[in-house]
């Protein structure tokens, strides 16, 4: 008995060392090693909450000590929009200048017909008939007639044609004295265009309007019709400003 009671003590004391030694190694989860290592792995990846007494929760960013956060750009004072100086195609007369020529005032003939390089041009002429002078300033108005008298051209306005026209790309204002004249040139071709064989017919008539006037004379023509017709602004004299290309340098 005695023997069988020391064993079982025995026993009761290697149990009791086994336990303690278990409980020796099983930390609480408050103990730095448990909490370490729980904050170095799931709840590392955690974002973490901003301190409220800081100035990035708080929503205040001081300026002073961060470069990284610039300044609110500043909106600049309006500026005016852009101007664009515009002409008029007609100006007004000086003070004291004569006033425009009137139709009735002016007789609208037609000069002889040049022709270069196969480009024809006719100067249309205006002569002050009347007994005070008046001005003429801008581009005739004129159009084309076929045979029937119907119109089916319009010439379109151009400072020169190939054989003279106006000296500069700007209109001047042409001041007639009695019996004194102005001129513009009417061009055109006599030759076929966009492949086409041979020409239309021929004008037969051109209606001639005066530059600030609206009354049109209607002048017999044997002009060509392949390409058009073309106008310049008047200019001092009967010739419409014609010059020879060729005699150009």
């Amino acid at each position: 008995m005695r023997s069988l009671w020391i064993v079982g003590v025995g026993m009761v004391l290697a149990s009791g060392c086994a336990t303690s030694s278990v409980v020796a190694n099983t930390e609480s989860p408050s103990s730095p090693a448990v909490s370490g290592l729980v904050a170095g792995s799931a709840l590392s990846r955690l974002p973490e909450r901003p301190n409220p007494a800081s100035p990035a929760a708080s929503g205040m960013v001081d300026n002073s000590s961060s470069s990284a956060v610039s300044e609110s750009p500043t909106l600049s004072e309006p500026q005016p929009s852009p101007t664009f100086a515009t002409t008029s195609a007609i100006t007004a007369a000086p003070l004291g200048a004569p006033k425009a020529c009137a139709s009735a005032q002016l007789a609208v003939t037609l000069g002889e017909r040049q022709q270069l390089m196969a480009q024809p041009a006719v100067a249309v002429i205006f002569t002050n008939t009347s007994d005070s002078s008046c001005t003429l300033y801008g581009y005739p108005g004129v159009a084309g007639l076929d045979s029937n008298g119907h119109q089916v051209a319009q010439a379109f306005r151009t400072a020169q044609v190939y054989m003279g026209g106006a000296p500069t790309d700007t209109p001047t204002s042409v001041t007639l004295a009695s019996g004194a004249q102005a001129s513009a040139l009417i061009g055109g071709s006599a030759n076929p265009v966009n492949g086409e064989a041979a020409c239309p017919p021929d004008y037969a008539a051109v209606l001639v309007t005066p530059p600030g006037t609206t009354t049109a004379t209607e002048l017999a023509i044997d002009y060509p019709s392949c390409s058009g017709l073309l106008i310049t602004p008047v200019v001092p004299g009967a010739t419409g400003g014609f010059f020879d290309p060729e005699a150009s340098p």
